[in-house]
């Protein structure tokens, strides 16, 4: 329970609130304010209270003032205090009804809009119903969160996305091992089939050749005549080494061998008997025929595959692998082995030392020869070259296996899938790239948080719309009994809640006549039945504090809260008037607290009048010029004598339709002033009954008067209007009053005792 507002500092009117008297609440109390005096702010004070936002407080501040908020209240659990920026404590267990509360669930001004059907979703479902609202507003407001994060990442992912590739495809490629080696390797691919005509048309290397050494050549060098007579062969050596045919001489022979019958071919003579000519018949018969033969093979043999002709066709074809190299490289046929080019020089050495050999043989083919170093060194390097050969075309044999599988992908020249295959890889790469996998990481994480949050979400939604299901029959049922009980010609139906832009949001059609209209919204015409035009102002306040009530009285924690009224009555007939007095005592009683703040004292009294006079409390906001509003004790009884409430009513009569004779008129604004000040600033004026007289103390006392920011009004007045109680009551003649100046003078003096709505 409140238990006094101890002080409030440069928030509103309230430049400094404390002042005399007894200003304790009590758990009934009724505060007393004229419009603009402090009603309001303290309503704001207490909801600031409630929720512990400061801002409800700080959007409050004095204009003008150099100090910051404070504000002092006593609670029954101890002091509370704002220090310009918190609350030292909050108090959840306050309810306030006031123009907050109507503007934030029920409309505002002639219209009910989004915002008004969002609070008055909550109104509704009750607190069990608010804290699965919250909680599914909060997770609502997370998924937009998440869903901005989403955003944000997908934007950035954008600037990589390669030409014509969807965003989810783009993220899903999955990381390769090795994307480079496997781009190039594609790119060679792309490489091969775009060039397959001329890769099928390329033929594969051929085997080199090269011919071999005859492997009779050392043998032949070394024969000799086998089984010739000794004695024809010592015949024929020393005819020789007499007639000097060493070198050549059995050529020489040979040649006459030829051409020889019985006659000698030389000197014409019988040869039949001629020893020496036996002895040639012995050597060079078939067998030195033969011999001759096979060392001319032998040479034929070695000049036609060792000649320069050989030796240049052999160069020719290594230019022809050498390009054929060139071409076959490109399209990654590698470790290709290099020609062994030396063949052809080892090939023509080899020609030259062995026909050197074997014409020394045809010379002498009855001598043996031996390989000379010249000849061994020539063939050891022309069999070395073999070797290589041998090695060379083991090379191309697997290089042509290669060049196969090359024409087979060649393919038909489609390079289609393959750029495809390209762009893939190259999309795979950009997406894991450090920056970019970074922002789908984030994607991800944010996508899997939404997830969640929907999923968290949708459960809470399920609950709250199962409670809902529950709560809003009995609620429109009782916003309709007390519209009944109020009198009010209409009640609501089709009472509904939905989720637009994902906030809950509640709705409701006005039954009038049996005709159900919509309540409509801002931008309803005015020609369509809505809301703004089918309920009047005393209407529109009835429903208000229907909603109100409604939602107190299943309140679990009413008993100890604190209900506040703001004006709760306005613009309503007598019935709903003393409606509204008794629904507010049904909840006082109910209630650990109920404070109502009105401008209508008599509104104030009634109530008061039926409560236990020690649970009341009375309390004034008074206006004190320069110094602001303070807080003081008032005596409702002595604000709410008769005589002044009829004598307000009288000039208030004057003050909207000129009703009223200007003599009375006067007397009475008079009157009403004395009174105003009397019960007002009660011991201020003990000395002074009459207007004049407290004008005159008001005067003498200074600034310090309490009533001192009253003067300047009340001195006007009083020097405008020239009577006083001391007339000659029997005196009734017409005074010429301007009706203009009487009406602003009665204005004035209604708003000096707040009897004129701001």
């Amino acid at each position: 329970m409140l238990k006094k507002i101890i002080s409030i500092k440069n928030v509103g009117r309230f430049q400094n609130s404390a002042a005399g008297g007894d200003t304790h609440f009590c758990r009934h109390t009724f505060i007393h304010g004229a419009n603009g005096h402090g009603k309001t702010t303290i309503c704001t004070i207490l909801r600031s209270l409630k929720t512990g936002d400061a801002d409800y407080v700080l959007g409050r501040a004095m204009l003008g003032a150099t100090n910051l908020p404070e504000i002092q209240l006593l609670m029954q659990s101890g002091p509370l205090q704002f220090d310009g920026s918190s609350w030292s404590s909050t108090h959840p267990h306050l309810a306030i009804f006031d123009s907050i509360f109507v503007s934030e669930n029920v409309h505002a001004g002639d219209v009910v809009d989004t915002e008004q059907k969002r609070g008055l979703y909550r109104v509704i479902v009750g607190q069990a119903g608010v804290v699965l609202a919250e909680e599914e507003t909060k997770l609502a407001g997370d998924s937009r969160t998440k869903t901005a994060e989403i955003t944000a990442a997908e934007k950035a992912i954008k600037t990589h996305l390669p030409e014509g590739m969807k965003l989810d495809a783009f993220v899903a490629l999955p990381k390769i091992e090795d994307v480079d080696g496997q781009i190039a390797a594609q790119e060679t691919k792309l490489k091969t089939v775009s060039q397959a005509a001329s890769i099928k048309a390329k033929a594969a290397f051929t085997a080199l050749k090269i011919p071999p050494l005859p492997a009779n050549f050392e043998a032949t060098l070394a024969v000799t005549i086998d089984g010739i007579a000794e004695d024809a062969e010592q015949t024929v050596a020393a005819h020789f080494e007499a007639h000097h045919l060493i070198e050549a001489g059995g050529s020489w022979v040979q040649t006459g061998m030829e051409h020889l019958d019985e006659n000698c071919p030389f000197c014409g003579q019988n040869a039949e008997d001629v020893p020496v000519i036996k002895a040639y018949r012995a050597v060079f018969g078939d067998r030195y025929n033969e011999l001759k033969a096979t060392i001319s093979t032998l040479r034929a043999q070695i000049d036609n595959s060792f000649n320069e002709t050989a030796a240049a066709n052999l160069n020719l074809l290594a230019e022809q692998y050498r390009n054929a190299v060139v071409f076959w490289s490109q399209h990654s046929i590698s470790e290709l082995p290099e020609f062994p080019s030396t063949i052809s020089v080892a090939m023509l050495a080899v020609h030259t030392a062995l026909i050197a050999l074997l014409d020394n043989k045809a010379n002498a083919p009855l001598e043996p020869f031996e390989l000379d170093a010249r000849s061994r060194a020539a063939i050891a390097a022309y069999n070395e070259q073999s070797e290589k050969e041998k090695s060379f075309n083991v090379a191309l044999t697997n290089a042509n296996e290669a060049i196969k599988a090359k024409k087979e992908e060649a393919g038909d020249g489609n390079t289609v899938p393959i750029k495809a295959e390209i762009e893939r890889l190259k999309a795979s790469k950009i997406r894991h790239g450090a920056k970019v996998a970074q922002l789908c990481e984030e994607r991800a994480k944010a996508s899997k948080d939404k997830e969640e949050i929907d999923g968290k979400k949708a459960k809470v939604r399920e609950k709250l719309n199962a409670h809902v299901a529950t709560a809003v029959t009995p609620y429109q049922q009782r916003i309709n009994e007390l519209l009944d009980d109020f009198n009010a010609g209409f009640t609501i139906d089709q009472t509904k809640h939905s989720y637009p832009a994902g906030v809950a949001t509640s709705s409701y059609q006005i039954v009038i006549n049996k005709k159900a209209v919509d309540v409509g919204a801002a931008e309803t015409p005015h020609g369509v039945p809505s809301f703004r035009n089918t309920l009047s102002a005393g209407d529109r306040s009835t429903l208000a504090l229907a909603f109100f009530i409604a939602d107190l009285e299943r309140d679990s924690n009413l008993g100890t809260s604190i209900v506040v009224f703001d004006d709760p009555f306005n613009s309503q007939d007598a019935f709903r008037r003393r409606q509204t007095v008794h629904e507010i005592l049904k909840i006082g009683n109910s209630c650990a607290q109920v404070i109502v703040l009105s401008h209508d004292t008599p509104f104030l009294k009634q109530i008061w009048e039926k409560c236990a006079a020690a649970d009341c409390a009375c309390i004034g906001i008074v206006d004190h010029g320069e110094l602001g509003s303070k807080i003081l004790e008032l005596d409702i009884e002595k604000a709410c004598q008769g005589r002044t409430v009829t004598e307000i009513d009288d000039l208030l009569a004057y003050h909207r339709y000129k009703a009223g004779v200007p003599l009375e008129v006067v007397r009475k604004m008079r009157t009403v002033l004395e009174t105003y000040l009397k019960t007002t600033f009660r011991g201020s004026f003990q000395n002074a009954q009459w207007l004049g007289d407290m004008i005159k103390e008001i005067r003498e006392t200074g600034t310090s008067h309490p009533a001192h920011h009253l003067y300047a009004q009340l001195d006007l007045i009083n020097d405008s209007a020239p009577y006083h109680h001391g007339e000659d009551l029997s005196d009734t003649t017409p005074d010429q009053l301007d009706p203009q100046e009487l009406g602003g003078l009665v204005k004035k003096t209604l708003r000096i005792v707040n009897a004129l709505q701001a």
